[in-house]
């Protein structure tokens, strides 16, 4: 899917709007049209074999050409950030690219509004990996738009149109806003550079994204068209506009120019961040850490936390509001910078909104600390409401859910008396004790 929002179609068969209800050999059901292109329209479609949502992409039988050889240059590609495509049909002189389906919207539609730093940071370093990795197997993105950019609700972004050709309106339009930004020195050199090199304009690409992501348009007395003069917001150190000069100027003394350097400079940019957010997280697990910056943000809006077993929960978890489609995952800057946490928070968020269950993280059994007598605590140290769960209850100093070898002495002999006694009454006839 290349992004929700429908556009002005600007293929050349205006034909390819109204394909809408389509059945494609037998198989694919063609449903409400997504987006369209320069080259395509996107249909949501559904696939009744698998029984799975894809997404089509309908192509006029003059632009088959550019896909099939962007497809025979692209077939090796595994990484999971570039969308996955399932099939490719030739029906009614026109040509069904069926890929991956993303519920998400395209980069695009996040430039005017911005990204937090931190969540804009994480973002490009999953760009920066992903072009990474098509480097090192031969391989240029070459039109790496915002609108070929995808972020999912998890806030994980996804890339499409691999090696079609570069959108110059978008190349020249940013080019020049950088310029005119006083980020680089000359529009018409760095197109230039852009022209000769597609791996170079992949690493520029990335940055672009990033700079677009968290600047604002300073004045819009001065746009021209697509052309606009933007500023860095409060909260970009100097640190990364430092960065992104180096990846975006190509005149610059210590210019960024490949694709694992900017994702190495992207990691530091990053920890800086994490731990400028939390400084405890380095040394914290990463939901114990996600589970304390959450509450604290809770607190901090007046929001009731919950204890105890039995306590009531007020609030959601921001990743839980994500995944359930409540909350725009680019509006959230409370979990670690990498999106949703790997997962793990979310999923946290989402068990403890559950009525059955408490919103307490509880601590893992350490059957160590039982044997020593230590009481264990939830993970932010808190004291227990509920010392009467079996888990942390203690008697005499140690934990009484705990074995001792006493007591398994004490088993063992009951356990061979009963045996004893009762297979002397079952069973008189064997005499296993001769009494005088």
């Amino acid at each position: 899917m290349e992004g929700a929002g429908a556009t002005p179609v600007t293929v050349s068969d205006a034909r390819l709007d109204t394909l809408s209800g389509l059945e494609l050999v037998g198989r694919y059901q063609l449903g409400a049209r997504r987006a369209a292109g320069a080259f395509c329209v996107v249909y949501d479609a559904h696939d009744r074999e698998l029984k799975r949502m894809v997404a089509v992409k309908v192509a006029a039988q003059e632009q088959a050409a550019v896909y099939r050889e962007a497809l025979n240059a692209t077939a090796g590609l595994s990484y999971p950030a570039f969308l996955a495509v399932y099939d490719l049909i030739e029906q009614d002189e026109r040509l069904f690219l069926v890929h991956e389906f993303v519920d998400g919207r395209p980069l695009s539609a996040y430039v005017s509004d911005g990204a937090p730093v931190r969540r804009g940071v994480a973002l490009a370093l999953q760009l920066a990996h992903a072009v990474a990795y098509a480097h090192q197997h031969d391989l240029a993105h070459g039109d790496l738009t915002p609108a070929a950019i995808v972020i999912d609700r998890g806030a994980v972004a996804h890339i499409n149109n691999v090696q079609m050709p570069p959108d110059w309106d978008y190349f020249s339009a940013t080019a020049s806003s950088l310029a005119l930004s006083d980020v680089t020195r000359s529009a018409e050199e760095t197109l230039a550079a852009l022209r000769d090199d597609a791996r170079q304009r992949d690493v520029w690409s990335v940055a672009a994204a990033l700079w677009l992501l968290i600047t604002r348009v300073a004045d819009a007395g001065e746009a021209m068209g697509a052309v606009e003069r933007r500023a860095y917001g409060a909260d970009v150190s100097a640190e990364i506009q430092t960065l992104l000069a180096r990846a975006l100027d190509i005149t610059h003394p210590q210019r960024i120019t490949t694709s694992e350097e900017l994702a190495l400079a992207l990691e530091a940019q990053d920890e800086a961040l994490t731990r400028a957010a939390n400084p405890q997280r380095d040394t914290l697990p990463l939901a114990v850490g996600a589970y304390r910056e959450a509450r604290a943000e809770r607190e901090a809006r007046g929001v009731e936390v919950a204890t105890g077993r039995h306590g009531r929960y007020d609030g959601q978890f921001p990743e839980a509001a994500t995944y359930s489609g409540m909350t725009d995952p680019m509006a959230l800057d409370t979990s670690a910078t990498r999106p949703a946490d790997d997962g793990l928070y979310a999923a946290a968020g989402q068990f403890a909104q559950h009525p059955q269950y408490p919103p307490r993280p509880y601590p893992s059994y350490d059957p160590r600390r039982a044997a020593r007598g230590e009481r264990m605590r939830p993970f932010d140290g808190a004291p227990d409401a509920n010392p009467a769960w079996p888990m942390e209850s203690v008697a005499g100093g140690t934990a009484s859910h705990v074995m001792q070898p006493w007591a398994w002495a004490l088993i063992g002999v009951v356990l061979f008396t009963a045996f004893f006694l009762i297979g002397f009454l079952v069973f008189p006839q064997f005499k296993f004790f001769v009494f005088p």
